[in-house]
């Protein structure tokens, strides 16, 4: 089953959280904000399965911006983070992405797997870009590893956006659910004012099979 990423207990990450068949449990609340929470997850007391399904409602933002202008070359000094005690991020449902004319973006974690990979995006102007694909031009998407459960993102500009400021000021870095996302050339200015994008987190009751 999949969690679209809800906060567990964290600062920097925003929550969008499916829908499934379980209701919540009697006397508890089913929702947070205009969100469904379904057991076995819950927000209180009683009202969740174990520890690793207690749901923390928060709506701080996942998408990191790198508008550090002068600053070529150099890592963001502001990074997005996400750590799990108890869930794998999806690598089948979640996809990397750097939205920018001119950004090396790095995603990397150490739990569950130990790693570090980055993407370039790179245009001329806007007559370059192609809407809906991130094939490196305005938009860069890369797997996420199987079986992690953190991940850092950070951005760097490579030209201090000089060439591009009228129309990408910024650069944007961020994990998120593949079919969430379809980049749009609109993107480029402030990525159409979003703050929070949708996570896939794969989970179970228990350490059976399936079957």
């Amino acid at each position: 089953m999949d969690f679209h990423g809800f906060l567990l207990q964290l600062t920097v990450v925003g929550a969008i959280l499916a829908p499934v068949a379980s209701q919540p449990k009697p006397g508890c609340s089913g929702s947070c904000g205009n969100l469904n929470i379904p057991f076995p997850f819950g927000t209180s007391p009683d009202c969740y399965l174990g520890d690793s399904f207690l749901i923390t409602c928060n709506s701080t933002a996942i998408i990191l911006p790198n508008c550090s202008h002068g600053k070529s070359g150099v890592i963001a000094d502001v990074t997005a983070s996400l750590t799990l005690s108890y869930f794998f991020i999806s690598n089948t449902r979640n996809k990397f992405i750097a939205v920018d004319c001119d950004t090396v973006a790095v995603v990397e974690g150490s739990r569950g797997q130990n790693y570090a990979t980055g993407c370039v995006s790179l245009c001329n102007g806007l007559d370059s870009v192609e809407n809906g694909t991130c094939s490196g031009i305005g938009c860069r998407e890369i797997s996420v590893p199987k079986e992690a459960r953190d991940f850092t993102v950070a951005a760097a500009s490579l030209k201090n956006h000089s060439q591009e400021l009228d129309f990408n000021p910024c650069a944007y870095a961020f994990v998120v659910e593949e079919d969430a996302f379809n980049f749009s050339t609109l993107d480029l200015k402030d990525l159409q004012s979003r703050e929070t994008v949708p996570v896939v987190l794969d989970w179970a009751v228990g350490n059976q099979t399936c079957q």
